[in-house]
């Protein structure tokens, strides 16, 4: 299950939080898809930590996700900070 989405300022590609699925033990994760729809990268988080939200700068170069902590990452996907 989905439960946000973002687009990159850029409009190059979108990043989503994703749930997770206990039935098929795919974990909670922040994904990047391209523009045309392919996945480009997935960095599986901890079970209980659902990304419930997603937010990028003005200029687009860090993303903060919101779960059991905050998050900021690189454009790159690379985490920058990890809050209580």
């Amino acid at each position: 299950m989905l439960l946000c989405v973002e687009w990159h300022p850029s409009g190059e590609f979108f990043v989503v939080g994703d749930y997770g699925n206990n039935d098929t033990a795919e974990p909670p994760a922040i994904q990047f898809w391209s523009a045309d729809g392919d996945l480009m990268k997935t960095i599986a988080m901890d079970e209980g930590s659902e990304i419930r939200n997603v937010s990028w700068n003005h200029e687009g170069t860090l993303l903060a996700s919101a779960s059991d902590k905050l998050r900021i990452w690189t454009k790159d996907g690379e985490l920058k900070h990890e809050g209580d």
